[in-house]
């Protein structure tokens, strides 16, 4: 088991990485790296999703509704789009 020392600051960042690949190790999780463009994309589609069940549960009257908050209220980036308004665009 590796041994940490906590100082004042928190943990080290070797010693974080060191307990991560002890653990996934032991579990035998593969690790990979997630590019920057695979985060952005994960964070994108769980902001779609739940705006989808913010409609299918009748809590905002239509998807422009919910971009408008995105934007405006959680400062999501306009020049990304609209992100309700994005599944029921045609291509």
């Amino acid at each position: 088991m590796v041994q940490i020392r906590r100082e004042s600051e928190g943990f080290s960042r070797s010693q974080v990485s060191s307990l991560i690949r002890e653990w996934t190790s032991e579990a035998r999780v593969p690790q990979r790296q997630i590019s920057a463009e695979e985060i952005v994309d994960r964070c994108v589609y769980t902001l779609v999703n739940e705006g989808a069940r913010i409609l299918e549960e009748g809590i905002a009257l239509r998807a422009v509704d919910i971009d408008i908050i995105y934007l405006n209220g959680y400062g999501f980036p306009a020049y990304r789009g609209a992100l309700c308004g994005t599944p029921t665009r045609s291509v």
